[in-house]
């Protein structure tokens, strides 16, 4: 029994853990900060529009995956930044991939969202 209590700490501590993570992409990385500000906005259009629930999941979905992309861009840029200060092509590199894929993920989100909102107009123009 102990060995499942203790087991259960540590997995609660991991989600201490994960959200320290969140709350310093958040806090400290401008890009962060954007991509939550705009993930909330998705989110209150989730609660008040009567989207179908496949729309609202994507949505969602998309706000998780652009959120996720940035954390990792944050983390590499961060651990590239402890390998050297100093301009090297290879750390740049790096950091334009991934950079890149954040990106990538960003226009995929909006396509989707603007899409979902084409798809939903009459609902989104019946609410005004």
């Amino acid at each position: 029994m102990a060995g499942l209590v203790n087991y259960l700490a540590r997995q609660i501590r991991s989600f201490g853990y994960a959200g320290k993570g969140i709350a310093r992409l958040v806090r400290e990385e401008p890009h962060g900060r954007i991509h939550a500000v705009a993930g909330a906005v998705v989110i209150l259009i989730v609660l008040f529009t009567p989207f179908p629930l496949m729309d609202d999941l994507m949505l969602l979905s998309m706000v998780g995956l652009v959120i996720m992309a940035e954390a990792f861009n944050a983390a590499i840029e961060r651990l590239c930044d402890l390998y050297t200060r100093d301009h090297d092509p290879r750390i740049a590199a790096i950091k334009d991939l991934a950079a890149g894929a954040v990106l990538v993920i960003a226009i995929a989100a909006a396509i989707v969202g603007v899409a979902i909102l084409v798809k939903n107009w009459e609902v989104v123009v019946g609410m005004w």
